[in-house]
């Protein structure tokens, strides 16, 4: 980061949709065009945990009712509150948002990508309007918000019809729109029109030429039907690899099985993924500013070095993306490498890399000093 400057100018998309149309999807899809995405609601829950400066300010106005064993506020429960009384809502709303539009703008400064996408659910409701130059809006037609919502998130036709009920219309969005994206149909269909919309951006005054050497010394994959086709034989020759089974690992909201054309595109612009020759195939993910390097297997099973060379590319690609976590699953005579990198043995949780418990591995990560500070 010491030597890399923000971009000189910004432009910022603001992205918004009603609950279910698919913003996020949408997001990662302008992350993988090169754009730095921001996901407003996750700037909320940062602002309301623990330590936070949202967090007593909610806990007064809600009840301790709200928290959870760990004296965390349990989302499920705020939301059942706020979603019920409009009243309640607004409180919620004063609160957190000055905080995440703040966040935005201190983001937006120091990005590297001179096009930022903030994906929230009240862009138009709120300032986030005020720094944006370029409004999008994800939409999809009622039947596919019902059964998406019903199948990913377990809600009921009333549930989705309270949530929705306290959201601004679709149509009402679409009038103020620049950009209209229908999610109604198949991936495919969503990532064209996202790129045509991107290839009809103004064109940034920014060098791309170190970002793009970047990607090409990760060996990163473009999301295209020759990468679909060389990924689908990977998984299908390895279906035990720690690629395989980071995939199977996150197929929680899909009946389907991940190697079928649809949700493999949909993986392909969900995560990212590299390979120098057919053999072999890393997938990393990106959360917040944060990077889960989940899955990956080389043509030489024992080959540090190339892990190695790996990490390091990802974590110069990262810094674009102003990450300042990594973790990683790795064997365990790869310890003094991920050492001297920095990594130490993660002490938390694994609930989200269950494939780390897989024999011989142990899950490391690794904290940068100069990690984003939001509020």
């Amino acid at each position: 980061m010491a030597n890399l400057k923000p971009a000189p100018q910004h432009l910022l998309i603001g992205l918004t949709g009603n609950i279910g149309c698919g913003k996020s999807l949408v997001r990662q899809m302008l992350e993988h065009l090169g754009a730095l995405g921001v996901d407003a609601d996750w700037l909320t829950r940062q602002a309301s945990s623990q330590g936070a400066p949202g967090y007593e300010r909610i806990v007064a106005r809600f009840g301790k009712s709200l928290l959870d064993k760990n004296g965390e506020i349990n989302r499920q429960r705020l939301g059942d509150q706020v979603f019920s009384d409009p009243a309640a809502l607004a409180d919620l709303e004063n609160i957190l948002h000055p905080f995440a539009s703040a966040a935005t703008r201190r983001i937006a400064a120091r990005s590297l990508l001179p096009v930022v996408v903030i994906e929230a659910i009240k862009v138009l409701e709120s300032d986030l309007a005020e720094q944006c130059q370029c409004i999008w809006v994800v939409d999809a037609d009622p039947q596919t918000l019902y059964q998406r919502l019903e199948r990913t998130r377990s809600m009921s036709h009333a549930q989705v019809d309270a949530r929705l009920a306290q959201q601004t219309p679709a149509a009402q969005m679409k009038e103020r729109a620049d950009v209209v994206i229908d999610n109604s149909g198949d991936i495919a269909s969503t990532w064209e029109q996202v790129r045509t919309a991107w290839q009809a951006l103004p064109q940034p005054d920014w060098n791309p030429a170190p970002f793009r050497a970047l990607q090409e010394q990760v060996h990163l994959l473009p999301v295209d039907e020759a990468s679909l086709d060389q990924v689908r034989g990977f998984l299908r020759a390895q279906p035990d690899s720690l690629p395989a089974l980071f995939l199977a690992a996150q197929q929680t909201d899909m009946p389907a099985p991940g190697i079928q054309n649809d949700m493999l595109l949909r993986d392909m612009l969900r995560f990212y993924f590299s390979a120098a020759q057919k053999d072999e195939l890393a997938i990393w993910k990106r959360e917040g500013f944060a990077c889960q390097l989940g899955g990956y297997q080389f043509a030489d099973r024992s080959s540090g070095e190339k892990l190695e060379s790996l990490i390091k590319g990802i974590e110069a690609l990262n810094a674009y993306y102003l990450c300042g976590q990594m973790s990683l699953p790795a064997r365990r005579e790869h310890a003094p490498m991920l050492a001297r990198l920095g990594y130490e043995i993660h002490q938390g949780p694994l609930e989200h890399l269950k494939l780390a418990q897989k024999a011989g591995y142990n899950l490391y990560s690794k904290s940068n000093p100069d990690l984003l500070s939001l509020f």
